[in-house]
């Protein structure tokens, strides 16, 4: 970066935001910016953009396929090069995958890993040394209630978020002397391409699982404004010494309340009551 981008630069937080196509990732880009942030919005694909004529100054779509080791190295050192620092990584990038265990592809096991778990934790490791050099700074996981309770036919989805709770956790200990902060980020259901494009196992009607995920299926996808999770992110992150954890939503709050009060026994018949699968739990073969 030479002297003129550095002066241009001065006083002006960078952020880092995976899966901005959509959803919370959208969402959280546009409000950065519209806070004066210089947002880089990642984007798998290239023809999908974040932002409307009103943030657009703030925002400057990069190339970000979390699975893609060569296309976080290059937007690691694209943002080194034009602004020198970065205040914020937010890792959102998300897929989702409705099986049985009994049914599911390795494949579809291994690429809800790869992008909920692995790819956050690949986009940390090469973005530390620049958030360290920028410290304060700060690193989000976007998790989910699903990071905290095993629900029926999303063995997948909340292992990734499981193993990115405990490893967030790991590393705000790890971090924190340099002056960099980690949170989690636990919402609960939101609108976004994710909920709506949610992939799952062809299924045979003759399958001893099938009712289950049916019924699964069927559920409406969540209709609430993702803004209210970008809010949070923002506060979180503005907050400068932000908590670990931070349910968002009325739904998340009263599921964590819950879940502190709860045995194992308990959790598995709340899981069972959230999913409305008490009747498959009971050996019916549909609801009453």
């Amino acid at each position: 970066m030479d002297s003129a981008q550095s002066e241009s630069m001065h006083g002006v937080r960078v952020a880092l935001v995976s899966g901005c196509s959509s959803g919370i990732g959208k969402a959280t880009a546009r409000q950065l910016a519209h806070a004066g942030w210089l947002v880089y919005a990642g984007l798998r694909r290239g023809s999908d953009s974040p932002g409307s004529a009103p943030e657009r100054a703030g925002l400057r779509p990069i190339s970000l396929d979390v699975t893609d080791e060569m296309q976080l190295r290059s937007a690691i050192e694209r943002i080194g090069a034009e602004t020198g620092r970065l205040d914020a990584l937010i890792n959102n990038a998300g897929v989702d995958h409705l099986a049985a265990v009994e049914e599911q592809p390795e494949s579809a096991l291994r690429n809800v890993m790869e992008v909920n778990f692995f790819g956050a934790m690949a986009l940390t490791r090469l973005a530390l040394p620049l958030l360290r050099h920028t410290a304060p700074s700060f690193i989000v996981m976007v998790s989910s209630l699903s990071g905290l309770l095993g629900l029926p036919g999303g063995s997948a989805y909340c292992a990734s978020k499981f193993a990115l709770e405990g490893a967030a956790e790991a590393l705000r200990h790890e971090v924190g002397r340099f002056g960099i902060r980690v949170a989690l980020i636990e919402p609960g259901g939101y609108a976004s391409a994710m909920s709506a494009k949610r992939t799952g196992t062809a299924r045979d009607p003759l399958s001893p699982y099938a009712p289950m995920l049916e019924h699964l299926a069927g559920a409406p996808a969540p209709s609430a404004d993702p803004i209210g999770v970008a809010l949070r992110i923002i506060e979180a992150i503005e907050s400068g010494a932000p908590q670990l954890r931070y349910p968002v939503g009325d739904q998340a709050l009263a599921v964590t309340a819950s879940l502190a009060t709860l045995d194992d026994i308990s959790r598995q018949r709340y899981a069972r009551t959230v999913t409305d699968l008490e009747w498959w739990h009971d050996g019916k073969s549909s609801p009453d």
